[in-house]
Parts: C-alpha cells; sequence; structure tokens
C-alpha cells in the first residue's frame, strides 16, 4: 500500500500534512469544527470591543492572517485577558485556541486513516458555494447582535437563527444518509468532468462516452492512486451489466408495493435490466461507479441503500 506515494515521491505522513494543508480529505469532524471557528471569533472580537478592549479586538483579527504566528498570538491575548480578569473574553478566546489546535489534529489523522485504508477522497460539502455566503451572514449577525440593544439586536439575532438553521439543514442534509457524502459532491464533479467529455467528444466526431467520463470521476476520488480507477470502473461495469442489484430492487418493490404480483414484479426486473445492458442504459454507469465508492467508503449495506434510491429516483 505505501509504495503506491512512491509515484508522488513522498511519505504518508508528507501527503497527510500536503491534505491538511490543503483542506483534502480532512473529514467532516475538522471540516465542522473549522466552520465553527469563523461564529466563535466573530464572538470573540464582538466581546472585546463591547469590554473596550478595541486594540486586542484588531490585534485578534490580524492574528487570523499571520499562519501559526497567530496561535501565539491569541495565547497572549489569552493570558492578558486572564491577568486582567476579563473572564468571558478568556473564555470565548480559549474555545477559539482549542479549535484551532484540534482542527489540524483531526485532518491529520484523518487523511492518514484515508491512504491507509484506500479511501477515496470527496468532501460531503463540495459546490456548496452558497453556504460561504450564510456563513459570513451568520457571522456579522451574531456580532451585530452582541453590539447593539432593543429591537435591533433582536432582529440581528432573528436573522441569525434562521441563517444558521438553513446552513445546518444544508450540511445535515450532505451528511446523512451516509452515501449523500459521496453523491452529490461526486454529481458536482461529473458535471464538470461531463461538460470536458461533451467538447472532446465533439471535436473528435464521436458520441459521448460515458465509461470515460466515469473513469475520470474515479480517479478524481483517488489523486493518490489514480490506478484504483480502472478497478472500480471494471467492478462497476460488471455489476451493472450483470444486474447484481437486483435483489436490492426486488426488496424495495416489495417493500413499497405490497399490492404488486409477482408477475409484475419480475416484469419489472425485467425490464431494469434490459435497460442496463442496452445503450440507453449508458448513463448509469455514472452511478454504478459512485456506487463502487460508496461501498468502499462505508460498506455493502450503504451502498445496497444507494442502489435502492438511485432506482427509486431519490439519487438525482
Amino acid at each position: 500500500m505505501h509504495g503506491r506515494y512512491d509515484i508522488f515521491g513522498e511519505s504518508e505522513d508528507e501527503l497527510a500534512a500536503d491534505y491538511t494543508h490543503k483542506g483534502v480529505a480532512t473529514g467532516v469532524p475538522s471540516r465542522l469544527l473549522s466552520l465553527l471557528f469563523f461564529p466563535v471569533a466573530t464572538l470573540m472580537v464582538a466581546q472585546l470591543a463591547k469590554e473596550g478592549l478595541y486594540l486586542l479586538a484588531a490585534v485578534v483579527v490580524i492574528a487570523q492572517f499571520i499562519g501559526p504566528l497567530g496561535l501565539l498570538v491569541r495565547t497572549g491575548v489569552l493570558v492578558f485577558l486572564v491577568v486582567t480578569n476579563h473572564w468571558v473574553a478568556a473564555s470565548i478566546i480559549f474555545v477559539l485556541l482549542i479549535i484551532q489546535v484540534t482542527v489540524p489534529i483531526l485532518g491529520t489523522a484523518n487523511a492518514k486513516r484515508v491512504l491507509r485504508e484506500d479511501r477515496p477522497i470527496v468532501s460531503p460539502f463540495e459546490g456548496l458555494a452558497d453556504l460561504r455566503v450564510a456563513l459570513l451572514a451568520e457571522c456579522l449577525s451574531l456580532g451585530g447582535a452582541l453590539l447593539t440593544d432593543g429591537w435591533v439586536r433582536v432582529t440581528l439575532l432573528v436573522v441569525f437563527t434562521v441563517v444558521a438553521s438553513f446552513h445546518a439543514s444544508q450540511l445535515l442534509f450532505r451528511l446523512y444518509p451516509l452515501w449523500h457524502r459521496l453523491h452529490y459532491s461526486l454529481m458536482m464533479r461529473y458535471a464538470a468532468l461531463a461538460a470536458a467529455e461533451h467538447v472532446l467528444s465533439s471535436s473528435e466526431g464521436r458520441s459521448f462516452d460515458f465509461e470515460a467520463a466515469a473513469l475520470h470521476l474515479l480517479e478524481s476520488a483517488y489523486p493518490y492512486s489514480p490506478e484504483s480507477g480502472n478497478g472500480l470502473l471494471e467492478r462497476a461495469r460488471t455489476s451493472k451489466l450483470s444486474f447484481s442489484d437486483r435483489g436490492h430492487l426486488e426488496e424495495m418493490l416489495r417493500a413499497n408495493r405490497p399490492d404488486l404480483s409477482e408477475e409484475k414484479v419480475q416484469g419489472v426486473l425485467q425490464r431494469t435490466h434490459d435497460e442496463l445492458i442496452s445503450t440507453d442504459g449508458d448513463a448509469l454507469i455514472i452511478r454504478y461507479a459512485i456506487a463502487e465508492l460508496v461501498e468502499e467508503a462505508y460498506g455493502d449495506e450503504e451502498r445496497a441503500l444507494y442502489m435502492q434510491a438511485i432506482f427509486s429516483g431519490r439519487a438525482s
């Protein structure tokens, strides 16, 4: 396994550290904590301003942009706040320091686990650009609420609550069920890859190659092991043509439509199999490719749930 890193000239530790620095393969706990960092930092700056410590508030903001030295600066601010008995601000900055230290530790540990266990590198939160706007709105409304009074504060707290609830719901949707963590992000990647394949196929005067797009999609999930894509694509192709998930579809049909006769159930299964092996079913190789990644990351049972979602139209 470790020999795979030789093509990069990097050890596992070096590659994991590089991924963590880029925010890749850091895992859900690390990503969620990093998102929490900004509202807590806003809370801290607002509290310092509220207590009249404007210079310290400015120092804390500047510390955000000076890399590892920022941790030392915040530690110094914490010591000052404790010595001068500013306990509320000290408590907030202490929480911020814990987050700042914990995020890279969790991220590096997850990156190493991904490499060791041959897991795909896909963030559940890819393509959620609108959530950056939500995060900014949360910070502004929370900070404003702490620095104002009366109806303005109430209004800003309502805005914060609404935006934060929307933000949380979007994050939860991308996290559960587990196959969501791969499906939606990979479909975002596929949209870009499909556009590139469309341009290439048009310039070469051939039809769109779904398997080529699927291969590129699989390779994007294994940047540290590009050769894994071919094996996963072959597995996806075999599963699709042999209709290995026939049992999952049959189980879903019997659970959702107990009124269907045995003849109708078998008819649906046969028509589905016929579509899978026809050219009309070529596009489904993308879903089957993602199914292989779901199995690699979360096991057979989650793959079964994902296939049922595909057959029922819920995995769009």
